[in-house]
């Protein structure tokens, strides 16, 4: 060990270092991103967190994604705007499950065509890009509840 700071070396004879995500296999593509979302309601420019699930590792949990609820406080700090998705086995593409919910009210992450008339059955997709540098949604998806909903026809994923 080398350049220690905030450790007396010499006064302690053992300690526990932990390494986070060394050997997970979604490593490359954990951690924080900028995103930019093309919404219904506007432009938006905000943090996504990608996170690993504790019992999966082909798991992982999006975090704030959904930019206008995350706006109005609706985060995964609170147990909201938190999706998972599957990552595949080459790491170059997530699918997102549709219809989970937001965490607030009956609050549906859905999956919609691209006039954003209807809500479609089936996954978003989401592609890695650049070994996990960007993550790009391949699909148009939004949140839905009884006839009102916020949607998405371009939205991106630039690691920080």
């Amino acid at each position: 060990i080398t350049a220690v700071t905030g450790v007396n070396m010499g006064a302690v004879s053992t300690c526990v270092v932990t390494i986070a995500y060394n050997e997970h296999p979604l490593k490359p593509i954990l951690g924080k991103y900028n995103a930019y979302a093309d919404t219904g309601r506007g432009e938006y420019n905000y943090e996504v967190l990608l996170t690993m699930d504790e019992s999966d590792v082909q798991k992982v949990w999006i975090c704030d994604i959904e930019p206008y609820f995350a706006s109005y406080g609706y985060i995964h700090t609170y147990g909201e705007n938190m999706f998972y998705g599957i990552v595949n086995d080459d790491l170059t593409q997530i699918t997102i499950p549709a219809k989970q919910k937001l965490g607030y009210e009956n609050i549906e992450m859905v999956l919609i065509d691209e006039n954003s008339g209807n809500v479609l059955d089936g996954d978003i997709i989401v592609s890695i890009k650049e070994g996990g540098k960007i993550l790009e949604f391949e699909t148009p998806w939004g949140v839905y509840d009884d006839g009102w909903w916020n949607y998405s026809f371009v939205t991106t994923l630039t690691k920080q």
